[in-house]
């Protein structure tokens, strides 16, 4: 959430004659990142590509400046191209039917616009989509992109199979639980690929996990555990919201959020436990004991009060 992320791990893959800059920090990081990377690198440094791993603005804050005084191009997954045409899209509807839909409180609407009309100005420029067999070669053995969506669609990962080492970004971090969010793209269940990129990373079998916020870490499969006892826990919660409040925002409020309840949450973590819901309500649906009707309003309803069908759609992607 603004204001409280602290800080964000940025990463540097060395390779002889060419390096690559994972993420690119806040906006007003550029000079200092620059001057780590001359302090590893030496002067007269070469950056061949940044690679943003999700577009949340604490990723790709400084990536426009430093690919201009670097003349270097920026790399990321389509699906992030998508989410920065979705949010220019938002940001224009005069209407506000993302509000309305939704049944967000005015005062949370009025942050969360502010908030996109910053995003929307500081996206990198003249992105490039990164190709799924790019290999990115380093004096510890080669990294390739992994596709794990679930925090954002197209969120990547870098692992690097010789030396057993994940660049894991938001994706699994050693205490946090990433946000969930929904992003309207077709055929997308944000909870759903979230989990199945959690088994996935788990057969990568990495012995060291370098995550965007945090300290490294090393047991990749409790913290995966630990995700799906969460997010089991979570669906639970949201199932009874929808049976008391039919609304997203009305469902939210019978969640335990980690930053305390619903109310008295900031507006923009309001906005964030939001999309969170409505993420588990997909997968609710998912699991045929939700239905979701879309009039003025998005609402969902209980059609089959039994959290086993949950459990058995749980248990398959572990």
């Amino acid at each position: 959430p603004i204001g409280d992320v602290g800080h964000v791990n940025l990463y540097l893959i060395e390779g002889g004659d060419e390096a690559t800059l994972v993420d690119a920090g806040f906006f007003s990081s550029a000079d200092e990142i620059l001057d780590a990377v001359e302090t590893v690198l030496g002067p007269g440094f070469r950056i061949n590509r940044i690679i943003i791993t999700h577009l949340h603005y604490d990723h790709y804050g400084s990536a426009s400046q430093l690919a201009a005084r670097l003349s270097t191009e920026v790399l990321l997954h389509e699906r992030e191209k998508i989410i920065a045409k979705i949010i220019e899209d938002i940001r224009l509807d005069k209407e506000r039917t993302l509000v309305k839909l939704l049944q967000l409180p005015e005062r949370v609407a009025e942050k969360v616009y502010k908030v996109i009309q910053r995003e929307v100005e500081i996206y990198p420029k003249h992105v490039k989509e990164i190709e799924g067999d790019t290999v990115i070669r380093s004096k510890s053995g080669r990294w390739r992109p992994i596709h794990t969506p679930g925090h954002t669609p197209g969120h990547l990962c870098l692992f690097n199979e010789e030396a057993g080492v994940l660049i894991s970004g938001d994706h699994l971090l050693p205490s946090e639980t990433s946000n969930i969010a929904y992003y309207p793209i077709k055929d997308y269940n944000p909870l759903l690929e979230f989990l199945q990129s959690l088994k996935l990373v788990e057969k990568l079998n990495p012995k060291l996990l370098l995550p965007s916020h945090g300290d490294a870490f090393t047991d990749a499969s409790r913290r995966v555990s630990f995700l799906f006892q969460h997010h089991e826990k979570r669906l639970q919660e949201v199932m009874q919201g929808i049976m008391e409040e039919k609304s997203i925002t009305g469902a939210a409020r019978h969640v335990k959020w980690s930053r305390g309840d619903f109310e008295n949450l900031s507006d923009f973590d309001k906005w964030l436990a939001v999309l969170e819901t409505l993420s588990h309500a997909e997968f609710l649906a998912y699991c045929g004991v939700a239905e979701r009707r879309i009039d003025k309003t998005l609402t969902y309803s209980i059609v089959d009060s039994s959290f086993e069908k949950v459990l058995e759609k749980l248990h398959a992607i572990r």
